[in-house]
């Protein structure tokens, strides 16, 4: 399955399609194409350990949040950068900002408490680097 910009760029569209990846032992990780959580399930033997990371890219100097997040009167704006979400085995997420284009994938470990997350960057002559918080 691929979504590109068109549908991506719309919240209310984004925010309706979700993806799920798992490890074989019940943990799972799961979002919305464009990278919104809207719901969180924890069950009474299971911890959530991680909910979100939140992206911020540095480019020459400024910062652009690659993060969507959804508070009550505020929506961040990083799924307006994304221009394609896949889905064959594993989620991967694409984005553009000038001539740089950054990709993500994420995976689980099978029957590991492991989770993967894999950033492709690819940029002309900007200098370029990613955060988490």
């Amino acid at each position: 399955m691929i979504i590109g910009k068109e549908k991506l760029n719309n919240f209310d569209d984004g925010v309706q399609k979700e993806w799920l990846v798992t490890n074989g032992l019940g943990g799972f990780a799961s979002s919305t194409v464009i990278g919104c959580n809207t719901r969180k399930y924890q069950k009474d033997s299971r911890y959530l350990l991680v909910s979100k990371l939140n992206e911020v890219l540095h480019i020459n100097g400024q910062d652009i949040d690659l993060s969507t997040n959804e508070c009550v009167d505020y929506i961040s704006h990083g799924y307006k950068y994304q221009t394609e979400f896949e889905y064959d085995k594993l989620p991967k997420f694409t984005y553009k900002i000038d001539d740089n284009v950054i990709s993500k994938e994420i995976c689980m470990v099978h029957l590991e408490n492991t989770t993967v997350i894999k950033y492709d960057i690819t940029t002309g002559i900007n200098s370029i680097s990613i955060d988490f918080m």
